[in-house]
């Protein structure tokens, strides 16, 4: 199997272990997945005086970034969990610029990113705020 498809099978894993709480797990595999996804992207990347690409690479580059964007989100959603809202902050930051290069600004997916960070964010000022 390449990494790619790991890398998604992780991203798969990640998302079942956040549905049954266990976080710790699913920050396990979701890290894996970035990981893997970062290397094979950066293995991968087209050269920016390449002449010719074949279209199929281009597709897979644009897929395996679609797939980074949701390991990001998953990073941060494990980190959310946990508590950790900087770390949480962070990797929801990662996915929301990843996804603003991907997609169109009004998707669906950019729209629900940007709330989850913006409340994670407004918590954490409230606590920094609230620090004697």
């Amino acid at each position: 199997y390449s990494s790619l498809h790991i890398a998604a099978t992780c991203i798969n894993l990640s998302i079942i272990l956040s549905k049954l709480s266990k976080y710790k797990e699913s920050l396990k595999h979701a890290i894996e997945a970035k990981d893997r996804l970062e290397r094979w992207i950066n293995d991968n990347e087209v050269p920016a005086k390449a002449v010719s690409v074949k279209p199929s690479r281009i597709e897979r580059l644009k897929t395996a970034r679609q797939h980074l964007a949701l390991a990001y989100e998953s990073c941060g959603l494990q980190y959310a969990e946990m508590g950790k809202r900087e770390e949480a902050l962070n990797y929801y930051k990662l996915a929301l610029d990843l996804c603003h290069v991907l997609f169109d600004p009004k998707n669906p997916r950019i729209v629900e990113l940007e709330a989850k960070y913006s409340n994670l964010f407004h918590l954490q000022l409230e606590k920094k705020t609230k620090k004697p």
